[in-house]
C-alpha cells in the first residue's frame, strides 16, 4: 500500500510539471456578481510560463468570445521572469438568456493551457 501511494505521489507531481503554462482571468474593476448587455468589463490576463524556453511568444495568445467583444487591451507586459499581464476592456453582448464567456488559450506540444471565465447574465 505505501508503495502504491509513493507511485501516485510521485505520478501526480510528474503530471503537474508537464503543463507548460498557467493562465489565470480576474475581473480587475468592480466585481459584480451580474452582468447585463452593454457592461463594460476589466479582465486581467495572467500567464505563467512554466517552462521559461516557450517556443511561442506570449503575443501568440488567443482570446476566444462568445457573448462579449474586446474593445481595447493593452500590450503584454513582463512582471517578472516568465510571468506576463495583459488588461482587457470587454463589453458584454449577449442577453439575459445566452452565455457571456471570455476564453484564453495557448496551444504548444508542452501541453499549452485554456481558461475561461463566464460572466452571469441579469
Amino acid at each position: 500500500m505505501k508503495s502504491f501511494a509513493l507511485l501516485f505521489v510521485t505520478f501526480l507531481m510528474f503530471s503537474i510539471r508537464l503543463v507548460s503554462c498557467e493562465i489565470i482571468l480576474l475581473i480587475a474593476d468592480k466585481d459584480k456578481k451580474e452582468y447585463k448587455r452593454g457592461d463594460i468589463v476589466i479582465v486581467k490576463v495572467e500567464i505563467h510560463l512554466t517552462h521559461r524556453n516557450c517556443p511561442y511568444k506570449v503575443e501568440e495568445t488567443k482570446f476566444e468570445q462568445q457573448g462579449v467583444e474586446i474593445i481595447s487591451a493593452t500590450k503584454w507586459k513582463e512582471k517578472k521572469p516568465g510571468c506576463w499581464e495583459k488588461k482587457l476592456k470587454v463589453k458584454i453582448t449577449a442577453n439575459k438568456d445566452e452565455v457571456a464567456r471570455l476564453g484564453v488559450k495557448r496551444i504548444c506540444e508542452k501541453g499549452g493551457a485554456n481558461e475561461f471565465i463566464d460572466f452571469k447574465l441579469k
